[in-house]
């Protein structure tokens, strides 16, 4: 009766037995389910084979290392370059004295050690292991062991900042411990297809009218729009960025940037509650790495990626091909919008099938 839904039941197995690896990367492990093997390591890993076998080797590739003692208390672990941070699918795991436990407010001081290396709303990837005298920490304050008390919590928090810090200090001269791109090597290809410059600059679909307050002294006839534009008022355009008209109730200012994204996510609210996106195919397909659950969402929700113009083949082991994508608009980045779709769907972060369009659209304008 309490039992939730086979893949919630399937993915909270799943995420145990990862963390039972990552903290003992001397161990093997493997886990079957459905007659699938969804997680196998061998023994005797280091740390960063360890994780780039349960987290992936994409993710992996971004990740720093960190060694940083302060007193009683030594971090180490890994953290995930600046620029490769995003708001969503970020993987956090927290060890003390190499027993797993959860701490916001620890994973809100290792956000600190990045400043304003990261955008707001960025979350980076995090994986740190505590190393501190028991007698000052109390493992027993959760049913579930899933929290810790520490005696000197100020010490640890300090610790973890600055060790953040000084991994991120030496970002020019450190490669992460993937392969790391060569100096002055091209970003990654974010998808290969003719893009159009329709509706790309909001500003062209309105007159510039920025002479009504540059000469304030002079007399200006604001004629009122054609009537094929639906205005039935003049409109005044000020340094390219708000609309101002007249209407009963006083003087209307409108951000044009905010309304334009607001007609791409109508348009695209209407296709996909339609026919469809239409996806546009790509010159060279991508191939993306994913872990085991990830390739399971995406072979569980065939139909969503679909209707959203995703055109998506199994490539062997845990790699995808896309040949196509959607491409609403010209700065639309397809590969960055198919990532975090697929973290949030396995990260259980969507609700029914209309929040996953919506919240997918709201990327696209």
């Amino acid at each position: 009766a309490f039992l939730r839904s086979a893949a919630s039941e399937s993915r909270a197995v799943w995420e145990v037995v990862a963390t039972l690896a990552l903290a003992h990367p001397e161990v093997g492990f493997t886990l079957e389910l459905d007659a699938r093997t969804r997680l196998a390591v061998p023994a005797g890993q280091r740390r960063d084979e360890r994780l780039a076998a349960v987290w992936g080797e994409e993710l992996a590739r971004t990740l720093l290392p960190v060694g940083h003692g302060v007193g009683p208390v030594r971090i180490d672990g890994f953290v995930q370059r600046p620029a490769d941070a995003r708001p969503t699918g970020r993987r956090t795991q927290l060890f003390v004295n190499g027993r797993p436990f959860r701490d916001h407010f620890l994973v809100r001081a290792a956000e600190s050690g990045y400043r304003s290396a990261i955008h707001p709303g960025d979350r980076p990837s995090l994986f740190l292991d505590v190393s501190i005298d028991p007698a000052l920490v109390d493992v027993n304050v959760h049913p579930a062991k899933l929290e810790v008390r520490f005696r000197e919590r100020r010490a640890v928090e300090r610790a973890i900042e600055e060790g953040v810090r000084a991994a991120l200090g030496d970002l020019v001269a450190s490669a992460s411990f993937g392969a790391a791109p060569l100096p002055g090597a091209a970003p990654p290809p974010r998808g290969d297809w003719q893009r159009e410059a329709a509706a790309e600059h909001p500003a062209d679909l309105f007159a510039p009218l920025d002479d009504v307050v540059r000469h304030p002294g002079e007399e200006v006839d604001v004629a009122s729009s054609p009537p094929d534009r639906g205005w039935d008022v003049p409109l005044l355009q000020l340094s390219d960025t708000y609309i101002c008209y007249e209407s009963p109730e006083g003087l209307v200012i409108v951000d044009q940037h905010a309304a334009h994204e607001r007609v791409l996510y109508e348009e695209a609210m209407a296709r996909l509650e339609g026919p469809g996106m239409p996806g546009q195919r790509m010159l060279l397909p991508e191939t993306i790495e994913l872990t085991d659950e990830e390739l399971d969402v995406v072979a569980a929700h065939a139909e969503l990626f679909s209707r959203l113009g995703y055109e998506v083949e199994p490539f062997g082991g845990r790699a995808v091909v896309l040949h196509a994508a959607p491409q609403p608009h010209a700065r639309f980045d397809a590969i960055a919008s198919f990532r975090e779709l697929v973290a949030d769907l396995a990260g259980g972060r969507f609700g029914g099938w209309a929040n996953r369009l919506e919240r997918f659209v709201q990327t696209w304008a």
